[in-house]
């Protein structure tokens, strides 16, 4: 009872701050938070993107949605590659290379780690993310390699066939 009390009072006294959703923090700390939980999640990863949902502006995530439900078998085109590092092989880590502001816009470099042994080649991944209502959101992946957007893949894929 003396604990909850102390604990409510020094939160009111402004010294214990609630912490922030991932989405409240910074934008690399966004990114970070992500590539941290999609590491640990990526083998269920069609299954428990919904976990991050609030993470991604909601016209890309209806787009992954969408996507992860096309298999090859339906005679469609269909998602072959992890969206999140651009390979077909396992993800190790990640690591922020920069950050540009402008705004309520952002630009994150990343390296992706990712191979068939640890530790991962890198592999060099553009986040971009908006803020909507103090919140950062990702708005899309680029890939370094060859400047492919995921937005635009995904809406390729998600286009009905003629």
């Amino acid at each position: 009872m003396h604990k909850k009390l102390l604990f409510t009072g020094l939160l009111l006294a402004g010294l214990i701050l609630p912490s922030p959703t991932l989405a409240e923090m910074g934008p690399a700390a966004t990114v970070e938070g992500f590539y941290q939980w999609y590491v640990s999640n990526q083998d269920r990863l069609r299954q428990k993107l919904s976990q991050q949902k609030d993470l991604f502006e909601p016209v890309l995530y209806q787009q992954l949605i969408q996507a992860f439900q096309k298999q090859p078998q339906d005679g469609q085109r269909w998602l072959d590659f992890d969206p999140f590092s651009d390979t077909q092989v396992r993800t190790y880590s990640s690591k922020v290379r920069s950050v540009k502001l402008k705004e309520d816009k952002a630009i994150i470099d990343i390296d992706v780690y990712a191979g068939l042994r640890q530790p991962g080649s890198p592999v060099p991944i553009q986040v971009l993310l908006q803020r909507q209502n103090d919140k950062w959101q990702i708005t899309n992946f680029v890939y370094r390699q060859n400047s492919n957007s995921l937005l635009q893949i995904l809406q390729d894929i998600n286009q009905p066939s003629p």
